[in-house]
């Protein structure tokens, strides 16, 4: 996620701040919009990853009965 962040963050330098026609030499994609889209897709697409995850393993604790000192009653 940090990667594609930092990849947003440069297709906005790029956008504001440069010449547009470097996209191409940076990030392979003919325009900084593609650029700016792809990268926040794929940063959604890893929030969503990690909420999944993280919504899986609250459920996993949750049916994993406890194992403690009275266990073996």
């Amino acid at each position: 996620m940090v990667a594609e962040a930092l990849r947003v963050a440069m297709g906005f330098a790029i956008a504001f701040l440069s010449d547009q026609s470097k996209s191409p030499r940076y990030f392979g994609t003919r325009s900084t919009g593609k650029t700016i889209d792809d990268g926040l897709v794929w940063l959604m697409i890893g929030a969503a990853l990690g909420k999944r995850q993280r919504s899986a393993a609250r459920w996993r604790r949750k049916r994993t009965p406890s194992v403690g000192l009275d266990a073996h009653l």
